[in-house]
C-alpha cells in the first residue's frame, strides 16, 4: 500500500524514527517467517502454514502499534482537563497501562488519566478518542467480533 501523496517533512521524520525503532524487532519476526516458509515441503505451503505466517505478520503489526503508541502522549491534554460529568477541573494523575485487543492481537500502551476531585470521576480521554470499548476492543476488533457472532447464529 502506498500513500497517495508524500508525507509532510515532519511526519516523514517521525515515520523514519518509528522504522528505526521497529527494525530489529521486525527483522527477527521476518527471519521467523522466512524460516517457516523455507522449512515447508510444497504440499505444506498452504493451510496450517498460512495461519502460522499470519500470526507472525500480526505480531509485527502489533509491535508497530506498541512502538508508535510509546512515542505518543495518548490523551495528555496538559495538567488539567474539564470533567465530562460535572464540567469542573479534573487533574492529570499520570499514565495508566492498558492491553488493547486489536485486530492484530494484544497491543500494550499507556494513556493519560485525569481525576475530578469534585465529583470523584476518573477520565481516560484517549480511550474515547480512539474508540476503545470498556473491554478494550479497538473499533476493527469489535466489528470483527460482532460479524463473527452474527455468522454463528
Amino acid at each position: 500500500m502506498t500513500l497517495p501523496q508524500p508525507l509532510r517533512p515532519e511526519l516523514e521524520a517521525k515515520a523514519q524514527e518509528l522504522l528505526a525503532r521497529l527494525r530489529s524487532e521486525a527483522d527477527s519476526e521476518l527471519l521467523a517467517l522466512a524460516r517457516l516458509l523455507v522449512s515447508k515441503e510444497e504440499h505444506e505451503l498452504f493451510g496450517e502454514t498460512e495461519f502460522q505466517a499470519r500470526d507472525i505478520v500480526h505480531r509485527i503489526g502489533a509491535k508497530a502499534y506498541e512502538t508508535h503508541l510509546a512515542l505518543k502522549k495518548n490523551g495528555y491534554d496538559g495538567s488539567g482537563s474539564i470533567c465530562r460529568h460535572c464540567q469542573q477541573g479534573a487533574k492529570f494523575q499520570g499514565y495508566r497501562r492498558k492491553a488493547i485487543l486489536s485486530l492484530l492481537g494484544s497491543v500494550a500502551c499507556r494513556r493519560a488519566y485525569y481525576y475530578c476531585g469534585r465529583c470523584g470521576h476518573g477520565m481516560l480521554p484517549w480511550d474515547d478518542r480512539v474508540g476503545l470499548t470498556a473491554r478494550s476492543f479497538t473499533p476493527a476488533a469489535r466489528a470483527t467480533r460482532q460479524f463473527g457472532r452474527r455468522r454463528e447464529r
